[in-house]
């Protein structure tokens, strides 16, 4: 998928919104079936969460991959606002 300017990034806030700690990321790639693990992109010394969380949202979007991540991250977890509101534009 090629982001429109700014997708990218919207993209990663509303899950970093939706899920701020690294578990809850986890479980949303590991049911999003895309192939990896969020571990891939923790293993570098000195990766943080938000670094690695705009690692995953590079690799999904390079892979026609960011449906999937978004169905599984409105799966678990459809009441946020930030990631309801990029899933209807990513989405739709």
């Amino acid at each position: 998928m090629k982001f429109q300017p700014g997708q990218q990034q919207r993209l990663r806030a509303a899950l970093f919104s939706a899920f701020p700690y690294p578990g809850e990321m986890a479980t949303v790639i590991r049911h999003a079936e895309i192939g990896t693990s969020l571990d891939n992109f923790l293993a570098a010394p000195g990766t943080t969460y938000e670094d690695a969380l705009s690692s995953v949202v590079g690799w999904v979007g390079a892979r026609n991959l960011v449906e999937n991540l978004l169905w599984a991250a409105h799966a678990e977890n459809d009441g946020n606002e930030e990631l309801q509101a990029v899933f209807i534009v990513l989405v739709s």
